[in-house]
């Protein structure tokens, strides 16, 4: 195990605990009707004298509107004691996808389930299918942090993207995988109304397929597995639009396959003319986006992915998992792991399952 990969271990435990700290969060003793600080969300403190009942007066003349009849007259009474504290998280375990970061649109190193066909690849062959698997899962989340209305979440996700040769050199193999790369990592998300903040923490490995190896025995094998972190920013001017930018930098390569630190990337999604299908209970979206990266290793060249289609959400969760298909268009090199270096352009069509 690198050490890169105990820091990512470490850094998962250490957060986990930090989120399941007891919260102040009391319990009401007696045969009362109502737990009257978990009804209005009260923060009582740890010290809170257990000897003094609640009265009329630790209320707002809001939360005492709601009052019921028997509430009232327990805390006219003074028999309303808080006796002990509930050790319970501050934050909430297994959240919902945050509605602001979800994976970019038009990025090929979305986390999805995808397949789809590509032609004329500069790099890998005329007539190429791809294939991904994968997902990011929340994993706790806190309210409020800093300022109201706002969210704190840390989540876990990994994937896998697969391309095949349809037309191998070796008549007797029907398909041919030429490499699969492999991802983890670990996101920090933060929102506050429309825009969102991701800070990642990501391990990257790559693999040349067998069926490649042996069709072309002289070639080179080379390990551009890599470690790296990045900060983004998403801004959501309104549900059709989303504007999204950030900064990466590798924090470790593999000496056969060195790299220059830094890369930027940034894109826009639009969402336009939708409708709804009542028969199918279904919400349908087309879109257009477009995602941009500049690596310093590349000296800073351009390297776009476009991507046009249309989107299905159920209509009751537009925000849940969402079926896509879409065309495609890549110029600027190649994101097939040690094929990376190299000038690529191609067409697509996909379709894909995910946020």
């Amino acid at each position: 195990m690198s050490f890169i990969h105990r820091r990512f271990i470490a850094c998962l435990l250490i957060l986990t605990s930090f989120f399941a700290l007891p919260s102040e969060a009391a319990e009401v003793s007696g045969d009362l009707p109502a737990d009257l600080p978990t009804k209005f969300s009260m923060d009582l403190p740890a010290d809170f004298p257990t000897d003094r009942p609640l009265t009329l007066d630790d209320f707002s003349d809001e939360q005492l509107s709601l009052l019921s009849e028997a509430e009232r007259t327990a805390l006219e009474q003074g028999v309303y004691y808080v006796r002990n504290m509930i050790p319970s998280i501050k934050g909430e375990w297994l959240p919902e996808f945050p509605k602001y970061f979800k994976p970019f649109l038009a990025d090929p190193r979305n986390l999805s389930f995808s397949f789809g066909l590509r032609f004329h690849d500069d790099v890998l062959g005329k007539t190429m299918s791809t294939a991904s698997f994968g997902n990011e899962f929340p994993i706790l989340k806190w309210n409020d942090v800093w300022t109201e209305g706002s969210e704190l979440q840390l989540g876990i996700g990994a994937g896998a993207w697969s391309v095949f040769d349809l037309n191998p050199s070796d008549d007797g193999d029907i398909v041919e995988l030429i490499n699969t790369d492999y991802y983890i990592g670990m996101p920090f998300t933060y929102t506050l109304g429309n825009i969102a903040y991701r800070f990642r923490l990501y391990h990257v490995s790559t693999h040349i397929g067998d069926e490649y190896i042996i069709a072309n025995p002289t070639f080179e094998r080379l390990n551009p597995s890599h470690e790296a972190a990045d900060f983004f920013a998403s801004w959501h001017p309104d549900d059709s639009l989303r504007l999204y930018g950030g900064l990466g930098r590798f924090l470790s390569t593999d000496s056969s396959f060195r790299q220059h630190p830094f890369y930027i990337e940034y894109g826009a999604e639009w969402r336009m003319f939708g409708r709804k299908l009542p028969y199918f209970k279904l919400l349908e979206q087309p879109f257009f986006a477009f995602h941009v990266r500049h690596m310093e290793d590349l000296h800073w060249q351009y390297d776009g992915t476009f991507r046009l289609g249309s989107e299905w959400s159920p209509i009751k969760r537009p925000n849940s998992y969402k079926m896509r298909v879409y065309l495609e268009y890549h110029d600027g090199f190649s994101v097939e792991g040690q094929f990376s270096k190299q000038k690529s352009k191609y067409m697509g069509l996909g379709i894909s399952f995910g946020y």
